[in-house]
């Protein structure tokens, strides 16, 4: 009997600590519940004094909207739930003159169209490809990391020149057209990570009203922060159509995750060269594109750019 007891007492001395600790588990969690009820419905969970989204599917358009530039309609739509919308870009025209006139008459008119500033003819190529209602700009060659191996050309701007020597290449790039929405960057991977030498190229970007593309060649560019201190009209480039040695297939693949780029976040920019699978690839998937949600649109709707304002009469020509 005496050790029964003492069984018992041990039993009992046992339990009692489970079953306080069993209630403050129960207390915890339920208090627990009540803080991210009220965190669910005061918008969602915050770390650091930002927002943070529970789900990686709930991301898309709303981390889009909040590292836009202020007052950018694309980015707007994108947060309202808008039509996800693409914009295409074929750079490096007007050096071959068969892919060129083809890339002019056979692919959308909503594909803007880049010239070589190198190129013979610029004007005849420019008013062909605005005849068939392209938007155009020029390339602006820019030094990549392999450079010398790699050259951007005679006029190309360089991390080894001042900034005055820089600008008048950019000058003479400027003046190779007339109209041009803006500028995309060639090559580049070394020059757009250069704050220094970058910032007075955009600067004047800047001051003459033109757009900057920037090509995504380098993970370091400071075209993002650089633009928007400057308050640039600017995009860079989310999907590479044909980089190394491309196929139709990986073409296709390309356009589909600029695609369902658009369609996660609201927008997407995709560019390509003047290959001739390129342009077959990019004209039958934009003749599908209809009936999949997204839209092709031109560089000036998705970078918030206002319509150019025509010249009064006396000043035309």
């Amino acid at each position: 009997m005496r050790t029964a007891g003492r069984g018992s007492g041990t039993a009992a001395w046992i339990r009692k600590p489970l079953a306080i600790a069993w209630g403050a588990f129960l207390i915890t969690l339920l208090a627990a519940g009540a803080y991210f009820a009220a965190a669910y419905l005061e918008g969602g969970p915050r770390r650091g004094g930002e927002m943070t989204l529970a789900l990686e599917s709930a991301a898309g358009a709303e981390a889009t909207a909040q590292t836009a530039r202020p007052g950018s309609p694309a980015r707007s739509r994108a947060r309202a739930g808008g039509t996800p919308r693409i914009a295409v870009i074929v750079t490096g025209l007007g050096l071959a003159r068969d892919v060129t006139r083809r890339a002019i008459e056979e692919l959308p008119a909503e594909v803007a169209l880049s010239f070589s500033p190198y190129a013979k003819n610029l004007e005849t190529w420019f008013q062909l490809a605005r005849d068939k209602g392209h938007e155009v700009l020029l390339d602006l060659p820019m030094e990549p990391l392999s450079f010398p191996n790699d050259d951007p050309g005679p006029k190309g701007l360089l991390t080894l020149l001042d900034s005055e020597q820089n600008l008048e290449r950019l000058d003479w790039v400027l003046s190779q057209g007339t109209g041009q929405t803006g500028v995309v960057a060639a090559m580049g991977s070394r020059f757009l990570a250069s704050e220094q030498n970058l910032k007075p190229v955009l600067a004047v970007l800047q001051q003459r009203g033109l757009l900057f593309v920037d090509n995504g060649s380098s993970a370091q560019s400071a075209t993002r922060r650089l633009a928007k201190a400057l308050n640039l009209y600017h995009l860079v480039n989310d999907q590479p159509l044909d980089d190394g040695r491309p196929s139709r297939a990986s073409i296709r693949a390309s356009l589909e995750a600029a695609e369902q780029l658009a369609l996660t976040r609201g927008t997407s920019v995709a560019l390509g060269r003047p290959y001739p699978a390129t342009l077959e690839v990019i004209s039958a998937w934009a003749a599908g594109l209809a009936g999949r949600g997204p839209v092709l649109t031109n560089l000036r709707t998705l970078a918030g750019v206002p319509p150019a304002k025509a010249k009064p009469p006396g000043e035309q020509g």
